[in-house]
């Protein structure tokens, strides 16, 4: 009776193991579907944003290399024209006018990127902050010149002009360099251009010459401040 009564009960217990395998192969098959559904998801997502991206950083380098292309010949051009003004002594072939007065003989440039097409935000943003630093150096240095013209005699207004400008045009070479080499350009458009070396020598030579005019107001300052030397007289009797 008891041997009847274990059989029954383990053929219960198979039955049952038997009906439930496969709905635990079901629900190991339903996982197995969704994790590769997922995944799947994943991994299309993942391709989709990454060649998004690639799409935004080509995008950018283009358009950083058409600024550079663009503005890099702006500023060479500039950078001509602020050497034509260093060079400008106020003198026409070192001949003053009929009335003995020097005057411009090179007119100021002007450099403005408003009307310019391109895609500013392709610059890093300190390299667009020096780019941007060029005409406002340019807006400061005329403002300043048009107040010393009525405080400066002509030979110092003249030094100070070519003084401001081949420090300017050096500034916009240093910019336009580091623009083109940013996006892998040769560092100038013409390397057999000699503007820059000649606004480095007219810079040196400019503070030589400021410097001894300097030295040379300190001794006449100097000799002017000096009281003169009294000679007593003498008493009447």
């Amino acid at each position: 009776m008891v041997q009847v009564t274990l059989l029954t009960a383990a053929s219960t217990a198979a039955q049952v193991a038997s009906s439930s395998a496969p709905l635990w192969g079901s629900l190991l098959q339903l996982a197995g579907t969704l994790a590769g559904s997922l995944g799947g998801v994943w991994i299309g997502a993942h391709l989709v944003a990454r060649r998004e991206q690639l799409a935004r950083e080509q995008k950018r380098s283009a358009d950083a290399l058409y600024l550079a292309v663009t503005i890099s010949g702006i500023l060479e051009s500039f950078i001509a024209e602020c050497a034509d003004v260093a060079g400008d002594d106020g003198t026409c072939r070192g001949q003053k006018g009929p009335d003995g007065e020097l005057t411009i003989q090179v007119a100021t440039p002007s450099l403005d990127y408003a009307n310019i097409e391109v895609v500013w935000m392709a610059l890093p943003g300190a390299l667009l902050d020096q780019v941007h630093s060029v005409p406002r150096k340019l807006e400061n240095i005329q403002r300043y010149l048009d107040f010393m013209a009525d405080n400066l005699d002509e030979d110092r207004y003249f030094a100070d002009r070519q003084r401001k400008y081949a420090e300017l045009g050096l500034h916009a070479a240093a910019i336009s360099v580091g623009l083109r080499m940013q996006v892998g350009l040769d560092p100038t458009i013409d390397s057999e251009s000699n503007t820059v070396a000649w606004l480095k020598e007219k810079l040196s030579e400019r503070i030589r010459l400021d410097k001894a005019f300097e030295d040379q107001q300190g001794v006449w300052v100097a000799a002017s401040s000096t009281p003169a030397s009294t000679v007593p007289t003498e008493q009447q009797g």
